[in-house]
């Protein structure tokens, strides 16, 4: 009998080693959660902190943290973020990692986004917007945004946007790629517009001196947009572009860009149908596209164009297309 408790005893004892060390091995990662969970907090804080030495500020009115055991939930609640004139506000986002990785976050944005400019205002209203942004060593190395549906509210003009995606990473000090893709862009106004299997690929140039400047100050000196593609389709014919995007000393958009693509000419019969070019505008860029067509059939080349701006005034081939609007009066001060 006595040897049957002695055989019984040892597995006794190991059984009560194992809930202690489960038991210890939970307690341990409570206060390890709680502690990497005030660790996620405090980042984010410091983060705005260091970005309102950017003259970026950043206000909430609450964190209010969740989320356990599997992943760390941050909800800021009525969220406002000033840029020298800009003020961008959202009653609620969402800052979500796992306990283990506080330098990749997935944000999450169920209400409306409102950006304000002295006078003007637009609203984007959005469908499951998510996104994910990683910092390393404090500096936004990679940011990704999709959603279902944005829909941009500006005046009495609507943007919408089908499944958009962007993607945004710093490669180096001065530079941010850009990729940018949507199903369906839809403009209503007065005049509705659709367009498909929008693409594109771009780098923002000199970002670090956006941080002391104006949107247009940064444009004039030293910044711009380079469109490595942009391609959509009109009408099932696709458009290529390429080519620079800023701003002339005097505030008007400068660019200067190569189109290619059948989408060109059916690009064109928009503009006239919208009475945004007259006929005769039409009439003459039409005739410049069939002679290109010929021509490039002849040396066997696809066909090129040229669109530019200058003072105010977008050209096609040397056509005055159009006169363009005055950034100034709206989010460019």
């Amino acid at each position: 009998m006595k040897s049957n408790q002695s055989i019984k005893a040892p597995g006794l004892k190991y059984i009560i080693l194992m809930f202690l060390f489960i038991g210890l091995s939970i307690l341990i990662y409570i206060y390890w959660y709680f502690q990497v969970s005030e660790n996620s907090k405090n980042y984010l804080i410091n983060y705005k902190e260091k970005l309102s030495h950017q003259d970026i500020k950043i206000e909430w009115a609450e964190i209010e943290t969740k989320g356990f055991p599997y992943r760390i939930e941050h909800n800021i609640n009525d969220i406002k973020i000033k840029f020298n004139d800009h003020i961008i506000e959202s009653k609620n986002i969402k800052f979500i990692n796992q306990p283990w990785n506080f330098r990749h976050f997935l944000i999450k944005l169920e209400n409306n986004i409102n950006l304000q400019n002295k006078d003007q205002s637009i609203k984007i209203l959005n469908e499951n917007l998510i996104s994910s942004l990683i910092i390393e060593k404090d500096l936004t190395k990679r940011l990704s945004i999709q959603s279902n549906l944005l829909n941009i509210l500006f005046r009495d003009i609507s943007i919408k946007l089908l499944m958009p995606e962007f993607h945004f990473r710093s490669t180096n000090k001065e530079n941010i790629e850009a990729f940018i893709s949507a199903n369906t862009l839809l403009i209503n106004d007065l005049n509705s517009m659709q367009i498909d299997k929008i693409i594109i690929e771009a780098d923002i140039l000199n970002t670090n001196n956006l941080n002391n400047q104006s949107l247009i100050s940064w444009s004039i000196m030293n910044g711009g947009i380079d469109i490595k593609n942009f391609t959509f389709i009109i009408n099932n014919n696709p458009l290529y572009f390429n080519g620079f995007l800023g701003l002339d000393k005097n505030s008007e958009i400068l660019s200067s860009i190569s189109l290619k693509g059948q989408g060109v000419e059916d690009l064109l019969k928009i503009m006239k149908k919208k009475n945004i070019i007259n006929s005769d505008i039409y009439k003459a860029s039409n005739l410049i596209i069939k002679t290109i067509n010929i021509s490039s059939k002849l040396i066997d080349k696809e066909p090129t164009y040229s669109l530019n701006s200058q003072n105010g005034e977008l050209y096609f081939m040397n056509i005055k297309l159009l006169k363009l609007v005055d950034l100034k009066k709206y989010f460019l001060n």
